[in-house]
């Protein structure tokens, strides 16, 4: 058996390895004289515990509590180790493989609407406050579970990823939500509840975090759960310690902002106590608990597995975490299968098609990619008048870097350029500036010839871009939509992309400016394009106007020229298809 954690305080990653012996319950029954041997585990023989529990193993901490019936995944997996091996932080976020299969969920969408139908009758009738309504997707197994374990770990860093091999099965998380955290006699519990999509650029992911922040159903998602984790935790608590250090903190994701809030108190009892009165999480059942996870029961078709349960690990003096596995994948080596789990909260006033897409938003977590990129500037570099438009390509490098969390330091970047602009002090200079993922910053110095001028020979793309990309709206080295369609037609020098609704956006390195009937039109950012500098330029100073433009709009016009911040205004020649 191997368990490899990440140490959320420090970033990096704790292994363990080579175990002395597990411990393993295959039925909820099992359970009791587990926890008995934890106990002495850790508190005399002085190992390391790290392993899963799955949520079907509820029953064997609480016999009122209810859950389906596993087939062969035990319910309880823990290794017995002499020791924990500290990796470095990047270890595990390195580009693995990719997962390329299909993933089908266990049920149809008509079928999930008539659970949520049901759901809503037992909300009407009392018996239930919310229901954390869950499904599996499924699909053939990863040609290497530990090389998509880097891959996620790489593109959805989680703070509590773990990775556990136990021979038959493998677990892959990337979870961002701690269940539980135990130094001496403190406790912290942190919930997650309430989510929202991210935006596309800043101004919009800003506005989508303000707006989960406001919203009404979040927040009484989130308060009835805080209320859960502290009657959980008065169970075990000393008298008077349980205390919400932080309410409805909002949380950026890779692909969604969240709602948590953090609960803390003291307890002078050890970890099967802690999680016979806590497990499983508030937050993945539903309130009241005993009720729900009855409801749940009766309506979820498969069980949840190692979905919703724990990871984590117990130090020898009895501190230790565990993670809700959420955004958490399942691979049966025997079966050859892999199946993730997603789901949402159920209150009166959700709306089925709202939570259905939501679920398949949070599974986008195993099939989406993050390539590796670093964000991008071409500045122009003039002899005598300095760095053309700095004060915006800097405004929108701050941006990019807010969005995508790189470091940035206005300051050290300034001084970088300026050290740069002193090395080329005749001519006119494009300044390729990178920022990396770890804040570094190159660049390359190519002399741009003022003399070549001439028209630019266009067509258009032959397929449509996505506007829902998030990477059209930042400058990146990530390319990959601008090279294929410039590969896409042959006999020009340079081509306009259009977006799924027949937009005209961009050409594959300047914005579009069109004249019509004496005015020139540029389209809007929403229809899926970089905010040039040159662009926001021209605008403020009253000479381009934002429209949505079609296809017909360019054929049609009086003109057509190409901007950006190096070439300025470059005219521009539709060819005929």
């Amino acid at each position: 058996m191997r368990v490899i954690l990440k140490d959320f305080r420090t970033s990096r990653w704790i292994s363990f390895e080579n175990p002395a012996h597990t411990l393993v319950a295959s039925c909820p029954a099992d359970i009791p004289p587990l926890l008995a041997s934890l106990h002495e585990i850790v508190a005399q023989q002085r190992y390391y515990v790290a392993g899963y529990i799955a949520y079907e193993a509820a029953t064997g901490f609480d016999q009122a509590l209810t859950t389906k019936k596993t087939d062969s995944f035990p319910v309880i997996c823990l290794g017995v180790f002499a020791e924990a091996l500290n990796l470095s932080e990047n270890s595990m976020e390195v580009p693995g493989q990719a997962y390329e299969n299909t993933l089908t969920p266990s049920i149809t969408e008509p079928e999930y609407f008539r659970s949520i139908k049901k759901i809503k009758q037992y909300l009407e009738s009392g018996d239930t406050y919310q229901v954390n309504y869950t499904f599996r997707l499924q699909g053939d197994a990863p040609r290497d579970g530990f090389s998509l374990f880097q891959r996620l770990c790489h593109s959805q860093p989680g703070n509590y990823s773990a990775y556990i091999d136990t021979g038959q099965h493998e677990i892959l998380s990337v979870s961002p939500e701690l269940f539980l955290h135990k130094e001496g006699q403190d406790l912290f519990s942190k919930p997650m509840k309430g989510t929202i999509q991210r935006g596309l650029f800043l101004k919009e992911d800003d506005a989508l975090a303000e707006k989960l922040k406001r919203s009404e159903k979040a927040q009484a998602e989130n308060v009835m759960i805080v209320d859960m984790v502290r009657h959980d935790l008065g169970r075990i608590a000393c008298n008077g310690s349980v205390r919400v250090s932080s309410l409805m903190d909002i949380e950026k994701y890779p692909t969604l902002w969240q709602m948590t809030s953090t609960i803390h108190c003291k307890t002078p009892v050890a970890w099967d106590r802690i999680l016979s009165s806590a497990f499983p999480a508030a937050s993945i059942t539903g309130a009241p608990k005993k009720r729900t996870m009855e409801i749940i029961a009766d309506l979820e078709c498969s069980p949840r597995n190692i979905y919703t349960g724990a990871i984590g690990y117990i130090d020898p003096h009895g501190d230790g975490r565990f993670s809700v596995a959420i955004r958490s994948a399942l691979v049966n080596k025997k079966m050859n299968t892999i199946e993730y789990g997603t789901g949402g909260g159920i209150v009166w006033d959700s709306h089925p098609e709202d939570e259905y897409e939501e679920c398949l938003l949070k599974s986008k977590v195993l099939t989406g990619r993050r390539p590796d990129f670093d964000l991008l500037e071409t500045i122009r570099m003039d002899r005598g008048s300095g760095c053309f438009l700095l004060d915006y390509h800097l405004e929108r490098l701050s941006q990019s870097a807010r969005y995508f969390d790189y470091p940035f330091d206005e300051h050290s970047i300034r001084k970088y350029i300026e050290a740069v602009s002193l090395q080329h002090p005749d001519g006119t200079w494009k300044l390729r500036l990178l920022l990396s993922r770890k804040g570094n910053l190159t660049h390359e110095s190519i002399p741009v010839d003022p003399e070549v001028r001439g028209w630019c020979r266009v067509r258009f793309a032959t397929d449509p871009v996505d506007s829902k990309d998030a990477f059209l709206y930042h400058k990146t080295t990530f390319r990959d939509v601008y090279q294929s369609a410039r590969a896409s037609v042959n006999d020009c020098d340079d081509v306009i992309l259009w977006n799924e609704r027949g937009e005209v956006t961009e050409s594959s390195v300047a914005n579009l400016m069109v004249e019509i009937h004496g005015s020139w039109w540029t389209p809007p950012v929403s229809s899926g394009l970089l905010a040039g500098t040159y662009r926001r330029h021209a605008i403020e100073r009253g000479n381009l106007k934002e429209r949505v433009l079609f296809r017909e709009d360019v054929e049609k016009s009086s003109s057509l020229r190409l901007a950006n911040s190096v070439r300025m205004e470059i005219p521009a020649i539709l060819l005929a298809e």
